[in-house]
C-alpha cells in the first residue's frame, strides 16, 4: 500500500450542493441566544467550557469527504474537554442503535435526545471529546468515521454480530492481563480504522507533529498510513478468528451459536473459507507460533512494564503475520 503522500485521493461528496451549517450535523445546541459560540455541553461539570467550532467543522468536513460520507448521513456529538483517566476519546454508534447514558461519554439530556430522536438515529452518529491536540481530534473523528465505512460496505449488522464474538474472543483469551488493550488494536475492524486515521492526520499535519505523537499515547493512530478495503472486512474478519478457531468454535458452542451460520454472517462461502484455512500447512504453523507467544498471566507477572510491552509487539507481529496468510489464501 502507498504513503499517505501517495494514496490515492478519494471522491467526497457532491460539490456545488448546499452546505449544512454547523448545528445540522453537529450534536450541539445553541443557548437561549441562538449562538454556537456557546453550545449545551455535557453534564460533566464542565458546563462553562467552549467548544471552538472554528477547528472542528473543518476537520469534520473535510474527515466525511475523505470518508466519502455524506453529511446528511454522519451527525458528530461534541463532549467538552478530554476522556476521563484512560478511555476513550471518540465512539461510533452504528444506525438504528438506541444511546443509552454512558459514564464514559456523559452526554448531555439534550445530546441524548437527538441522539435517539427519529430525525437522527438512523444516521452514524459519533461522539467525541474535543479537548484534546487537534491532531488527535482529526485522527480520531476519521477512525470513528471509518467504522461507518465498514457498516455501509461491509455488512451492516451481520458485520458488528459477528464482530462482537470476535472481540469477546480477546476478552476470553487475554481480559485481565496487562495492556491486553494491545490485543483490540490487532483486530481487523480496528486496524483499518487506524489506517484510515493515520492517512488522514499524515495529509494534514507536519511530520514533526506526526513524529511527536508517535511517542505518545495516541501513538497506534498514527503508525500505518495505508488504504483499506471496508468491502472486504467481513472475509478478513474471519481470517483473523481462524487464528484461534478452537477457541472461537468453543465460545460460539457456549452461546449456543451455530458455527455455521455465525460465519455466514461475515461470507457466504465462509464454511468452505474456514475448512481451507484449518487445512493449510502454512497458516496452521503460523497458529502454532501465535499460541507459542501469547502473553499470558503467569509469562507476564515478572516481568517490567516495558518487557510487557515488547512481549505484546512480539505476539502482534507474529499475529500479523498470521492475518497476512489468511488474507492471502481467501482473498486471493
Amino acid at each position: 500500500m502507498a504513503s499517505s503522500s501517495d494514496s490515492k485521493t478519494r471522491s467526497g461528496p457532491k460539490r456545488g450542493t448546499r452546505r449544512p451549517n454547523a448545528q445540522r450535523y453537529l450534536g450541539i445546541f445553541p443557548s437561549r441566544r441562538i449562538d454556537l459560540a456557546t453550545p449545551w455541553l455535557s453534564l460533566d461539570q464542565r458546563m462553562t467550557a467552549q467548544i471552538d467550532t472554528a477547528q472542528i467543522v473543518p476537520t469534520w468536513e473535510a474527515a466525511l469527504e475523505d470518508a466519502t460520507i455524506s453529511s446528511e448521513d454522519a451527525r458528530l456529538y461534541c463532549l467538552a474537554g478530554g476522556p476521563h483517566d484512560d478511555g476513550r476519546s471518540g465512539i461510533w454508534f452504528e444506525p438504528s442503535s438506541t444511546v443509552y447514558g454512558i459514564s464514559e461519554f456523559p452526554f448531555s439530556a439534550p445530546q441524548l435526545t437527538d441522539l435517539n430522536s427519529p430525525a437522527q438515529r438512523s444516521k452514524h452518529r459519533i461522539g467525541l471529546f474535543v479537548g484534546i491536540r487537534s491532531v488527535v481530534l482529526a485522527a480520531k473523528l476519521r477512525h470513528e468515521l471509518e467504522h461507518a465505512c465498514q457498516w455501509d460496505t461491509g455488512g451492516k449488522k451481520d458485520l458488528l454480530d459477528f464482530s462482537s464474538q470476535v472481540y469477546d474472543l480477546g476478552s476470553t483469551c487475554f481480559g485481565g492481563l496487562p495492556q491486553s488493550g494491545r490485543f483490540y488494536n490487532l483486530v481487523p475492524t480496528e486496524q483499518d480504522a487506524n489506517k484510515a486515521a493515520a492517512s488522514f492526520a499524515r495529509a494534514r499535519f507536519s511530520p514533526a507533529t506526526i513524529a511527536a505523537e508517535l511517542e505518545r499515547s495516541d501513538a497506534v493512530l498514527f503508525r500505518s498510513p495505508t488504504e483499506s478495503d471496508p468491502a472486504s472486512i467481513g472475509p478478513r474478519m474471519l481470517a483473523f478468528a481462524a487464528i484461534w478457531s478452537d477457541a472461537f468454535e468453543r465460545l460460539l458452542e457456549e452461546r449456543a451459536l451455530p458455527l455455521a451460520a455465525t460465519l455466514a454472517l461475515v461470507s457466504d462461502d465462509g464454511v468452505d473459507l474456514w475448512r481451507e484455512l484449518s487445512a493449510d500447512a502454512h497458516f496452521t504453523s503460523l497458529r502454532k507460533e501465535v499460541t507459542s507467544q501469547e502473553p499470558t498471566e503467569e509469562n507476564l507477572r515478572a516481568l517490567s512494564p516495558e518487557e510487557v510491552t515488547r512481549s505484546w509487539v512480539r505476539f502482534g507481529e507474529i499475529v500479523e503475520a498470521a492475518t497476512a496468510c489468511a488474507n492471502a489464501k481467501i482473498l486471493g
